[in-house]
């Protein structure tokens, strides 16, 4: 089998749009399953994904986890925690799954790698994330109209506070990253292109990696790298 890509670049839905990003996503990733992926891997990148809606978020989060689990907590200004649940969905429970973020994913995007980073066979790889933590209530002004304004700040499931922080790659993911560095560096461009080559022989290899060049993406292919070396929490 091959593996999966899915590049999710907020976590708002389209106005014209009926269907929550949850069931978006999902039409994508069983579209790949007809196109050949079998659960093997599934990348998901953040990059430039700059946040949204939290309850989408949390919709997203759904789909991964098996139990009813704390997430996260959003904490008010007074330093008071109020614990989120997660309530599984239960779709996609085992695929191993590598999330790539930059200096440009944050808010909701950094909560969500956040939470999936502690999810057994899932890593995050790329650069620190952005700092912004801020949830964004809104309240009415005038007549017919609402302003937003913040009011909480997130936390992560580990209590670690996102706010003004972000996130890193961390955990396996910095050993991963030692391993390949011979081999797929982002310097080694023969190493990448050998890659490229492989993948773009599979007859199967999915067509949203070709038509977007994913398979050129120094980081995307130290994922695929990674997952082919089957290293998993």
């Amino acid at each position: 089998g091959d593996f999966g890509y899915v590049h999710l670049r907020d976590f708002y839905t389209d106005a014209e749009e009926a269907r929550s990003l949850d069931l978006l996503f999902l039409e994508q990733y069983n579209k790949m399953r007809t196109q050949g992926y079998d659960g093997r891997g599934l990348i998901i990148d953040l990059r430039l994904n700059q946040g949204g809606r939290l309850d989408f978020v949390d919709r997203m989060l759904a789909l991964f986890v098996r139990e009813n689990v704390i997430g996260y907590y959003l904490q008010e200004g007074d330093g008071e925690r109020t614990p989120i649940r997660i309530r599984p969905a239960g779709r996609i429970e085992d695929d191993p799954i590598v999330i790539l973020i930059d200096e440009k994913t944050d808010a909701g995007a950094v909560l969500f790698a956040a939470v999936m980073r502690l999810r057994r066979n899932s890593l995050v790889l790329g650069h620190h994330s952005g700092k912004h933590g801020i949830v964004h209530g809104l309240i009415p002004y005038r007549r017919n109209h609402l302003i937003s304004v913040p009011d909480r700040y997130m936390i992560g499931p580990d209590e670690s506070n996102l706010h003004g922080v972000g996130i890193a790659p961390v955990g396996d993911a910095y050993r991963v990253n030692e391993a390949l560095r011979t081999s797929t560096s982002d310097d080694s461009a023969e190493s990448f292109e050998a890659i490229r080559r492989q993948y773009a022989a599979s007859e199967r290899i999915f067509r949203s990696l070709i038509a977007e060049g994913a398979v050129n993406d120094p980081l995307i292919a130290r994922a695929i790298a990674l997952m082919n070396t089957r290293v998993t929490r």
